[in-house]
């Protein structure tokens, strides 16, 4: 049910994309109305928004077989924005990897052998 509040695991890059779209909506207008007067619990609503993105940028990263702390160049300028186009457009990696199963249930990819390959693996063994 909280796994959006965990940094284990794997997230598909549609999930990630509705995910930050849900959380960086209420995070951009809480910014603008945050200023000295702001309740408390404002604060802490975006400190929980803020958490949960960077629980879907670690996940996102995991999906990718890669660690999680990579996450922290996303405060680095310019690299932030590449890294922010890579996470929601670059695939994970098939079959289950290191920090778990496969998010759309693939399996390890493997190459397949087409008619061509077939045809020039049997020209070569039968020299």
């Amino acid at each position: 049910m909280f796994s959006f509040l965990s940094f284990r695991g794997r997230l598909r890059r549609r999930s990630y994309f509705f995910l930050n779209l849900l959380v960086s909506l209420p995070l951009y207008f809480l910014s603008l109305i945050i200023d000295e007067t702001a309740p408390p619990t404002a604060f802490v609503l975006l400190l929980l928004l803020f958490v949960i993105s960077i629980g879907q940028s670690i996940k996102r990263f995991h999906d990718m077989n890669l660690s999680g702390w990579l996450t922290l160049l996303l405060v680095v300028p310019i690299l932030n924005v590449l890294l922010s186009i890579g996470l929601t457009f670059v695939d994970g990696s098939h079959g289950p990897n290191r920090f778990g199963a496969d998010a759309k249930g693939r399996a390890a990819w493997a190459p397949t052998q087409t008619a061509a390959t077939q045809s020039w693996t049997a020209a070569e063994t039968a020299d």
